[in-house]
């Protein structure tokens, strides 16, 4: 244990770090950063689901979606935000790869993976990068406050799991997940939300 929770603090600090200077070098960097950690974040949730003998080892047309949305992420920028014209054409490629899969989907748990997978990409990277690219002059440090609450909970997950963990949450898709880690993330994660608020009030 004590080798993996060191493992997990140097990794944290490091993605903090990247995500810092990610953030306040420019938007556009910001965007290829949110890119990667969405990237890495779906080829887990792949390879947790093909784990369990019930999903595909590998599906490309996620990543190709992502790609398009972080396209269209930067369009907005330089587009004067027109959300709704853009939501529009995204919503029509994500109809579009759907339609393709179902065309060749052999059995029902198939395409219901391709639409989950699919709408995991798009709503992920679109919602989270055009919240970006529409709100990165007004208030950085409340998108760096964000993603810190994300990686903050994440992390004391692990830590309360780790120390207190006893009942499993879904044991063939995350053996290590428990109830206690997770509501211990929770609970600790609010209060350190609220502690630290009042720094960003000034902003």
């Amino acid at each position: 244990m004590t080798s993996v929770f060191f493992l997990r603090c140097i990794s944290g600090i490091v993605y903090v770090f990247l995500l810092l200077s990610a953030v306040w070098l420019s938007i556009e960097s910001a965007l290829v950063f949110w890119f990667i950690i969405t990237s890495m974040a779906l080829y887990e949730m792949q390879q947790l689901l093909y784990k369990t003998g019930k999903g595909l080892r590998f599906m490309i047309t996620p990543y190709i979606l992502q790609l398009l949305c972080t396209g269209v992420s930067f369009f907005d920028l330089y587009a004067h935000h027109n959300f709704t014209y853009l939501s529009g054409i995204s919503l029509f490629l994500y109809v579009i790869i759907i339609v393709l899969h179902y065309a060749t989907a052999k059995t029902l748990t198939y395409l219901m993976q391709v639409i989950v997978f699919q709408a995991y990409a798009i709503l992920s990277f679109l919602i989270a990068g055009l919240f970006l690219a529409q709100n990165f002059n007004i208030n950085k440090s409340f998108i760096i406050f964000i993603m810190l609450c994300i990686w903050s909970s994440d992390s004391l997950a692990y830590v309360c799991g780790s120390l207190f963990g006893r009942h499993k949450m879904a044991p063939s898709i995350s053996p290590g997940k428990t109830w206690e880690g997770s509501i211990g993330a929770l609970v600790l994660t609010l209060l350190w939300v609220y502690g630290i608020s009042y720094g960003f009030k000034s902003e």
